[in-house]
């Protein structure tokens, strides 16, 4: 299945939601705002006070939790997605996220903030939410971000197409699906490789690396390999701030696993970088960065 990483459920939403102060309004069928007082938490910076790009895609996923809440027995909640979680699991297929240099502008408090989430794209088996994240008030935008999840059958966990009548209802959505074409490899390029282990703080309530972890491990398999190179680099050439980052979920990893990173510098676009996540032979995950 080339997916990875299940969206919490209905139940888990809920949970959620409750232990924070983010709270969502549904604007119309296929739009809504979630607010978050409180903004980035303290540990979305880096040791050099910037914020770290996966810290982005939690808040993408927190953000869903909030406007997926179901607020009374009555209301099925935005998008109708306590129904649907009646019956379906979705798995995260692809994400993209393109940063603005407000992100990491120190002047800009990140906080409050509003994200406006907005239906994007509707196939059979898929849907593509748009999160645009900003400073409550701001003319223009911190980030924006387009993640693409695919549906499963709750109980066969098989393939399983989104229901006519869900279909129907968000027909009037035009957008194009997110495609994010498996990376290809240069001849002659130079890789370079890093080791870990799956974390128990990555993954999800299903014990697999959540989907928001493997930027993350992308991000940090590139600074530790570059520090390796180089020791004698400076913390503000080696943490570097990404403009746009994306990722395709192939297969899953679990808690526990032995992860290999490869990643190479694009031969054309000097500040971008390709990664691929590999557990054993196969290549569960793959990445692409560009830097500032």
């Amino acid at each position: 299945m080339s997916s990875v990483s299940r969206v919490a459920s209905g139940l888990t939403f809920t949970k959620i939601t409750r232990q924070t102060n983010n709270y969502n309004k549904v604007l119309s069928a296929i739009n809504a705002k979630v607010y978050v007082p409180g903004g980035f938490p303290y540990e979305a910076f880096n040791g050099l006070g910037y914020i770290k790009p996966w810290s982005i895609t939690r808040l993408v996923e927190s953000s869903r939790a909030a406007a997926f809440n179901k607020p009374d027995d009555k209301n099925t909640g935005f998008l109708d997605a306590s129904r649907l979680h009646d019956s379906y699991l979705f798995f995260i297929a692809s994400t993209s996220t393109k940063i603005f240099p407000e992100l990491y502008d120190m002047s800009v408090k990140k906080a409050p903030l509003e994200l406006d989430i907005k239906l994007d794209y509707v196939g059979n088996r898929a849907y593509k939410l748009q999160t645009t994240i900003s400073v409550q008030g701001a003319s223009s935008p911190l980030c924006i971000n387009n993640t693409q999840a695919v549906s499963v059958s709750k109980d066969t966990r098989t393939p399983l197409q989104l229901p006519e009548w869900w279909k129907e209802k968000y027909s009037s959505v035009k957008g194009e699906p997110l495609k994010i074409s498996r990376l290809n490899v240069p001849e002659n390029v130079t890789f370079t490789n890093h080791r870990l282990q799956a974390q128990a703080s990555d993954t999800d309530a299903y014990m697999h690396v959540n989907w928001t972890s493997f930027v993350k491990y992308c991000y940090d398999a590139f600074v530790i390999s570059e520090f390796q190179k180089n020791p004698e680099i400076v913390p503000q050439n080696l943490f570097r701030n990404m403009k746009h980052f994306s990722a395709c979920y192939i297969k899953e990893a679990s808690l526990g696993d032995n992860i290999s990173i490869r990643y190479w510098q694009d031969p054309v676009v000097s500040n971008l970088y390709n990664f691929q996540v590999q557990k054993e032979s196969d290549v569960i995950c793959e990445c692409s960065a560009e830097f500032f």
